[in-house]
């Protein structure tokens, strides 16, 4: 049944700026926990398609910079009820058919403009991944899994029909009350996993710099497999994303991995960037002169998810003579954590302004942000995960920001579809920011970008 009390639905109420969007609303915080995109409300002016024939979407975003699609049915019950009902999440497969394959002259106006963009990307190539979720409110359901299963077989074949030269992979999911509990949760605790492991190892590099501590040793690619198939994704609970899987192909990087572990396996230590993981403490002891016993307390692996994901999937065991470099880092600093997780992502959105937030543009925009009332500004830096569920209201977004600068300033298409080129091509970003911006341009931008929102949100409902 519904419980009210969960951590969060309670952090889902005091998100009044979702309140306009309905019960589409639940798939845009579905969105901020699972991926950590912080500006909502200029999300779903965008993506939110619900509304008389919507042929059963309620959200369709195409995030051209990380080459993902989220096509989503919402539903959010008033009243107890013990789960979705699957008719619901069947709908999508009218939706997905609508979006991709029906010709364009028959989608139904709410959908068109949707529906053209994503098969724009597809056809260019820009898309790797597609999410299909129904999110809702109630306990999960045999039945609506049973259903989503169904709804995955129908994108695969819709994909493969009509875009068979793209490799994309498809992701279908039920995300019910205790998936929202769990994404909440990880985002509030980096560290799932709080077993004690312990391995052998040769004597690495150690660092002690006060308020962390750092031990860089190699690590066997057998324990790493091992600790998948017991821990599965609650490995990743710092991470942005999960495992996203194998498949063949040469534009897949997890193929190419099992298939160098295959064909050079002791190459394998110096072919890969290796992982950085957090953990509770670090403990280690010399054994004879060659060789180190390692106890670590707890484990998340903050980068290196594909690596680990595709050695602990693999049918083959790892041979004994395989490695792969692991940097252990403990800490008991929230910031020094969220700054880890953040810098060493390199699948982070936030990376490319992260980046900005300490040249003298951005420092001297921040400064004058504090003279003007009600508003704040962080110059690029980004919270991640954490700081996109507890929103500050005040707060610019600096993503949000870019696009409405470019915008405002004759670039609409770069706006829409280059947000993190904004930030990570010097050409751009000069082009905004620059010496002659100031932080009362900023304002007025972003004030007509949400005024904007604001109208074409009344034109929807």
């Amino acid at each position: 049944m519904i419980n009210l009390d969960t951590s969060w639905n309670t952090a889902y109420r005091e998100r009044e700026d979702l309140i306009a969007f309905g019960s589409a609303g639940l798939a845009l915080f579905a969105m901020a926990l699972k991926f950590g995109y912080d500006d909502l409300e200029t999300i779903g002016a965008d993506a939110v398609v619900d509304g008389p024939d919507d042929k059963g979407c309620d959200i369709v975003y195409i995030d051209r910079d990380q080459r993902t699609v989220i096509i989503a049915q919402s539903y959010r019950a008033e009243t107890v009820k013990m789960s979705a009902r699957d008719g619901k999440a069947a709908t999508l497969r009218q939706g997905i058919s609508y979006l991709i394959e029906v010709p364009i002259e028959k989608v139904p106006e709410r959908l068109k403009a949707s529906a053209s963009a994503l098969r724009s990307a597809l056809r260019d190539g820009e898309i790797d991944q597609i999410h299909v979720w129904f999110v809702h409110n109630c306990p999960g359901s045999q039945n609506v899994v049973n259903e989503i299963q169904a709804v995955e077989g129908t994108v695969h074949s819709v994909i493969k029909t009509h875009f068979a030269d793209q490799k994309i992979t498809i992701f279908a999911e039920e995300i019910a009350s205790e998936t929202l509990e769990k994404l909440y949760t990880d985002t509030n605790t980096p560290i799932l996993v709080n077993d004690i492991i312990e391995f052998e190892s040769a004597p690495g590099l150690v660092f002690d710099e006060g308020d962390w501590n750092c031990l860089v040793v190699p690590l066997k690619l057998d324990l790493l497999q091992d600790l998948y198939k017991k821990h599965k994704t609650n490995l990743f609970s710092a991470n942005v994303r999960d495992f996203l899987g194998v498949k063949a192909g040469n534009s897949n990087i997890n193929f190419q991995m099992q298939k160098s572990l295959r064909d050079k396996p002791k190459n394998f230590f110096v072919y890969n960037n290796g992982l950085t993981v957090l953990t509770h403490r670090i403990e280690h002891d010399r054994i004879g002169k060659d060789k180190v016993k390692v106890k670590v307390h707890g484990i998340s692996i903050v980068n290196g998810a594909q690596t680990t994901g595709t050695i602990g999937t693999s049918a083959d065991s790892p041979p004994e003579g395989a490695f792969v470099l692991a940097r252990f880092i403990s800490t008991k600093s929230e910031d020094l954590i969220a700054d880890v997780v953040r810098y060493n992502n390199s699948q982070n959105a936030v990376t490319a302004s992260d980046f900005r937030s300490t040249d003298p543009t951005q420092r001297r925009l921040v400064d004058e942000m504090r003279s003007i009332p009600d508003a704040e500004y962080d110059g690029g830096r980004r919270g991640g995960v954490s700081a996109a569920i507890k929103r500050r209201p005040k707060l610019l977004p600096s993503y949000s920001v870019g696009q409405a600068l470019a915008a405002i300033h004759g670039a609409p298409t770069v706006a829409y579809n280059e947000k993190s080129a904004i930030w990570s091509r010097d050409a751009l970003y000069s082009r905004f920011f620059n010496d002659n911006l100031t932080a009362t341009h900023i304002v007025f931008s972003y004030g007509l970008l949400k005024a904007i929102e604001s109208e074409k949100n009344s034109l929807r409902l």
